[in-house]
């Protein structure tokens, strides 16, 4: 029995875990400056190969969508 098969499911794990973690931090970030950090830990996840190109694709916006979100409870003060 190889050991490759595990390894791969667990890489797959670690991989999603990573990508569920940036998008819960997205979705509670409550600032401008707390979005521009977590998006630059994504862009360095996305250099150290952790998460995908795809990955920060979906991650991106997101963080689009946050940034909107924030701008408009600016307005609304």
């Amino acid at each position: 029995m190889s050991s490759v098969p595990d390894e791969t499911e667990f890489q797959a794990r670690v991989h999603q875990g990573h990508v569920d973690n940036f998008r819960r931090k997205l979705s509670s970030a409550d600032n401008q400056g707390l979005l521009d950090k977590i998006f630059a830990s994504i862009e360095f996840a996305v250099n150290k190969h952790m998460i995908s190109g795809t990955d920060r694709e979906m991650l991106s916006e997101i963080f689009q969508q946050k940034v909107i979100e924030l701008s408009q409870k600016k307005v609304r003060k």
